[in-house]
């Protein structure tokens, strides 16, 4: 009964009340190996019901009055924590503190951590007070804080000579997701073990362990400064705490284990240069006499547009910036001991020496002759001005936007990037004689293919043009060249910064404009309008494409009905719209109508087709005709298969396209589209038999199924047999329930699922109708605990893990519910058929193979636009709050091909309750890696799984 010291009154006599013992208590030790199972399930069950019997109560019986009552661990509890009960995925049976749950979210715990066996779990989940009465009992959950510190000792301790690298990575892993969550208000496990990198291996060590090594903790930016020390001690090893708490994890350690542990943040760095130290020299000089004051025009707009958390005084920050210097080498070493080696990427990247006392940042020859100087420069201005994620970070991206004329940006330039009114940007600024340099550089080339080149000499600044005045003067010497007033040029040339705005404006002879640009070099280009003449050629072509499609049919309409080959309409249905001519963008400024008509005329004609004058009605257009034409198939095939199995002996080579159901649909739909006769007209049973046989698909010689007469014992015989081998599948294969009926995987095909759900999507007015545009909202604060599963997407958590089986049917239905919205969206306007669908999905669609490594799963064209539409769909109905979806590395490349294109725009199309397509919801989200995605969604895990917001 414990210490009997610590109650009052020792010597007094005490009664127990509630003192049991569990049935098979004391034997469990031998009947462990038998029921291990059983007996911990029934162990749960009986906590569950009766919890009070995991303490009993000893009072004084003879002091009515005063019976010093107190309450204590009973026997059961006392084995619940010291007896070995609990049973293991391996198979072994441990202690309840050796044991673990695999936590609350979907992520897989690491590889060797002891998990409860799954009956074991799914016990606990049936039993919610058993399962809170073992966790106070020691039973740890992955990924949650209390687990903490038990997860990073468990690591250690997992860790040996013997463990595969790749197990150890999974381990380091889970151990920095444990760093982010461990209270460091506690003293560090006694004999905890870290995990670190010695020599590119991962051990385990304790840090007062004479043969393990100094520990050095990477809490610093500079991660060379780490390489050089590992070099400079071989033993070293180091531990790579998570970004976000790097910092306060390495003074937790080097205050817990002083001299053991080293910060790479405390080490002092020796740079040098051609074997010679390098120091801050006063003599250097100041970044603003060495660049211009176009660096600091570019942070103090930093300072007033970007930096969102930047709350000190513009002009201070505007005062140090003037006090930092900068010196220009052609190499740089860092020495750390013995060992100098070269500082990585110095030829684009500045490093700041000094600090901020001192401040004096080196840059190489090769960043100076760069385009980008001012972003190699960005993140050491941010370091020097004490502020390198406030102010560093923001001049980055802002360098990084301008592009490569940081430096020498305008006024409209900084407005275009800022999004702000250039009227604010002179305002801040206050430089009338930057004003005019200008406009005298806008004025300057126009002048030169109006009146010469020796008049557009005049317009440079510095020649006395000091103010709006003085160019309207001079420009009007030269008013008999110009094309309009000169005080129309002067005005448009203030207006619009945009020389490409004003040429066409204008309707200069762009031929001519660029060669004057060519001749006076940079930083002036010439003027490329390519991309303006292709979104026009393409905004025409979507416009007339149904008329082209029509316009080829009916060309080839002949060929059809005489039964005959259909390549050349095949390939005229799938021959490459036209293009732009070469070198058009640079010497013309305009693409009228007539032209554009005139090219298309002639590439029909190239294809030998006719046009014609108008559209069909919509029931005969192409895509009616078609879509009702493989409904027909797809009802047929059924019929058509028992006939052909029926009636053919077991050797003939075309069963094998009939086979099953799933077989025979992809075999009838791909060739039926590939070889182009359901574009034409609505097909009957005649029509399909002789288009079947000229596809090898139906006997030669055979008549119509009507005219087989087949009995109805073969159907009866067929029908038995396939259902006896769909029985036969399912007793080994998995189901998947919808609201349409029952999916079983390796059995049903996925194309036969495509009618259905976009009849039942057709009943969905709610998810129709939902507008495209992107759901707004603010990035949720989420600790890693939480995640789901399902198609890509989440919308709650699922006690057990889905198959990938599972997962890819979800994904369908996901994108078959996106396709029926995109038809309804924007299909009024443009083409939206099976083409724009490029996913791997598309197969079971069309029969034509698609792609999942594109990063997205649909394209349409809008104009010149591509609309890219990543699919990520759920089996929940998504009622949380918050949601999660998973993306990989090709749709990250995407998005963020997308960001800076553009011509491009990438959406992600959210599919919640996706098995029940007539009561789906869908969620435009945008882009992750725009401005929008960056305040939109939470990314826990450098890119692979989102969190946002959501409201049903």
């Amino acid at each position: 009964m414990g210490n009997g010291w610590a109650v009052t009154n020792p010597q007094t006599p005490y009664s127990a009340s509630n003192l049991m013992r569990l049935p098979g208590q004391l034997d469990h030790e031998a009947l462990a190996p038998i029921v291990a199972r059983e007996y911990a399930e029934q162990v749960i069950r009986l906590i569950n019901e009766s919890p009070e019997i995991l303490s009993f109560t000893i009072q004084r019986p003879l002091h009515q009055h005063a019976p010093n009552t107190r309450s204590w661990p009973s026997p059961i509890a006392a084995f619940l924590r010291a007896a070995e009960w609990v049973p293991l995925a391996s198979g072994v049976v441990v202690g309840i503190r050796d044991a673990w749950l695999p936590g609350p979210d979907s992520r897989t715990p690491p590889p060797l951590l002891p998990i409860a066996a799954l009956d074991f779990r799914q016990e606990l989940a049936r039993h919610p007070g058993a399962a809170d009465a073992l966790r106070i009992a020691g039973l740890a959950e992955y990924g949650t804080r209390s687990a903490a510190w038990r997860l990073l000792a468990a690591a250690g301790e997992l860790v040996t000579t013997t463990t595969m690298s790749a197990d150890a990575e999974r381990l380091v892993a889970a151990a920095q997701d444990a760093w982010l969550l461990a209270d460091l208000d506690l003293d560090p496990p006694i004999g905890l073990r870290f995990l670190g990198r010695r020599g590119g291996r991962i051990v385990a060590a304790k840090p007062r362990a004479p043969e393990a090594g100094p520990f050095l903790v990477a809490d610093g930016d500079d991660r060379q400064m780490v390489a050089a020390s590992t070099r400079a001690d071989p033993a070293t090893i180091v531990i790579e705490p998570p970004t976000a708490r790097a910092r306060e994890i390495g003074a937790y350690l080097a205050k817990h284990f002083p001299g053991a542990v080293r910060r790479a943040s405390a080490i002092v760095a020796q740079y040098e240069t051609e074997g010679r130290l390098v120091t801050p020299d006063p003599t250097d000089r100041t970044i603003v006499e060495a660049l211009g004051d176009q660096v600091r025009q570019v942070l103090a707009l930093t300072l007033r547009y970007r930096s969102s958390f930047y709350r000190g005084n513009a002009e201070e920050t505007l005062a140090r910036l003037s006090a930092i210097r900068v010196r220009k080498i052609a190499s740089l070493s860092l020495r750390v001991g013995e060992l100098a080696d070269p500082v990585p990427r110095f030829h684009d990247r500045a490093v700041l020496i000094g600090g901020v006392v001192q401040p004096t940042i080196l840059y190489s020859d090769a960043l100076a002759a760069s385009d980008r100087l001012l972003v190699g420069l960005a993140p050491a201005i941010g370091s020097a001005l004490n502020a390198p994620h406030v102010i560093g970070e923001p001049l980055l991206a802002f360098a990084a936007e301008l592009g490569a004329r940081a430096l020498d940006s305008s006024y409209e330039d900084y407005a275009a990037v800022l999004g702000a009114p250039i009227e604010d940007i002179r305002g801040f600024l206050g430089a009338a004689r930057a004003s005019i340099g200008n406009l005298l550089r806008t004025l300057r080339p126009l002048v030169a293919v109006f009146a010469g080149p020796e008049a557009a000499s005049r317009f440079v600044p510095g020649l006395g043009l000091a103010t709006e005045d003085d160019v309207v003067a001079a420009l009007k010497l030269e008013n008999h060249h110009l094309p309009v007033g000169h005080e129309e040029i002067v005005r448009r040339c203030r207006e619009s910064a945009d020389l490409a705005a004003i040429a066409v404006s204008l309707r200069i002879d762009l031929a001519k404009l660029n060669a004057e640009l060519a001749a006076l070099g940079p930083p002036y280009e010439p003027l490329d309008l390519t991309d303006r003449h292709v979104a026009t050629l393409a905004t025409f072509l979507i416009r007339n494409e149904p008329l082209i499609r029509e316009s080829i049919r009916q060309s080839f309409r002949t060929r059809f009905d005489a039964g005959e080959d259909l390549t050349n309409y095949v390939a005229a249905r799938a021959a490459p719209r036209l293009a732009l001519p070469a070198n058009y963008g640079i010497t013309e400024t305009e693409l009228p109508q007539v032209r554009m008509q005139k090219w298309l005329d002639n590439w029909m004609a190239d294809l030998g087709v006719q046009p014609c004058a108008e559209l069909p009605g919509p029931r005969s257009q192409l895509d009616a005709v078609r879509d009702a034409n493989l409904k027909l198939l797809r009802v047929q095939i059924p019929e058509l298969r028992i006939a052909v199995l029926a009636r053919t002996s077991a050797d003939t080579a075309i069963r094998k396209s009939w086979a099953s159901i799933a077989e025979a649909e992809a075999a009838v739909t791909n060739a039926a589209l590939s070889h182009g006769w359901t574009d034409f007209d609505r097909l009957n049973e005649t029509t399909i038999i002789a288009w079947l046989k000229r596809s090898a698909l139906w006997p030669e010689g055979w008549p119509t199924l009507a005219e087989l007469a087949i009995t109805e014992a073969e159907k009866v015989a067929q029908r038995q047999l396939d259902e006896s081998n769909r029985l036969a599948a399912a007793t080994v294969k998995r189901q998947m329930t919808h609201s349409g009926g029952t999916f079983t995987f390796g059995v049903d095909a996925m194309g036969s699922l495509a009618d259905q759900i976009s009849a039942l999507v057709a009943e969905n007015g709610t998810l129709l109708n939902t507008a495209s545009r992107t759901v707004q909202g603010q990035a949720p604060n989420i600790y890693p605990s939480g995640g789901w599963g399902g198609g890509g997407g989440n919308g709650g958590s699922s006690a057990t893990r889905m198959t990938e089986e599972e997962r890819s049917l979800i994904g369908f239905f996901g994108e078959s519910i996106a396709f029926a919205w995109l038809k309804r969206k924007f299909g009024g306007k443009r083409i939206v058929d099976e083409s724009c669908w490029r996913s791997d999905y598309r197969k079971h669609i069309c029969g034509e193979p698609g792609d999942d490594n594109l990063g997205y799963d649909f394209e349409v064209m809008n104009g010149g636009t591509r609309w890219l539409f990543e699919v990520k769909s759920t089996s929940s109905p998504g009622s949380g709050a918050v949601q999660s979806l998973e993306l990989g590395p090709t749709e990250y490349r995407c998005a963020e091909a997308c960001k800076a294109d553009r011509r491009a725009r990438y959406r992600i199309l959210y599919i919640t309750d996706a098995l029940r397509p007539e009561k789906a919801n869908i969620f435009p989200l945008p882009n992750p890696r725009s401005r929008e995605g960056l305040t939109f969604y939470t990314d826990m895990h450098a890119g692979h799984r989102l969190y946002f917001p959501l409201k049903p």
